[in-house]
């Protein structure tokens, strides 16, 4: 498996979410929270249609420094699909995980991408989810719970952070610990 997504630098996929199980069990072991950000660049499709596919590959590595240049260091950052990041910050949460999420749609955002083909401005959204404590979060619970976050920012019209609902925080919170949920995703006691 590449370790490296070969186009941006980031961490590849396979990459990003081995690492995500990695950094929930830390938080759970060492009883500290977890931010997981799922960052998409809103308008990805408009630039390869009127610059070109190239033009796009651009403006995603470009995406890519940006996002790496507001994280600290031992922040990972993964291409998870085509125009999407997963961010994981371990320790932050609260107050300064919606800070940091902020600069870094601002860090996309508030600068056009300068390409050979002309300036492209572009934006971001940014859906995020804090856990604690991790309690056995799965990794699949804990992304769906951003993926909700990020469909929320993208359904306001984009260029903007959502966070998880409590419930969808809840959720995640008590997977593994005698809870499951139903067919309908609903969260159930297991007796």
């Amino acid at each position: 498996q590449v370790a490296l997504d070969p186009l941006t630098g980031v961490w590849s996929r396979s990459a990003i979410l081995s690492t995500l199980k990695c950094e929930l069990a830390r938080a759970q072991s060492e009883s500290n929270s977890l931010t997981v950000f799922k960052t998409d660049i809103d308008g990805l499709d408009r630039v390869n249609e009127s610059h070109g596919q190239m033009a796009g590959d651009a403006t995603l590595r470009e995406v890519a420094q940006r996002i790496q240049s507001v994280n600290r260091q031992y922040d990972s950052v993964g291409r998870f699909s085509g125009e999407e990041f997963i961010i994981l910050a371990p320790g932050r949460g609260g107050p300064e995980a919606w800070s940091h999420a902020e600069r870094m749609r601002a860090s996309i955002s508030e600068r056009a991408v300068d390409l050979p083909e002309g300036m492209v401005h572009i934006t971001a959204s940014v859906g995020m989810v804090t856990v604690q404590d991790a309690n056995g979060a799965e990794a699949k619970a804990v992304l769906s719970a951003a993926d909700a976050a990020l469909s929320k920012a993208k359904s306001r019209g984009g260029n903007q952070v959502a966070a998880a609902d409590p419930g969808d925080v809840f959720l995640v919170r008590s997977r593994g610990k005698g809870a499951k949920r139903d067919g309908h995703g609903d969260k159930r006691s297991v007796a």
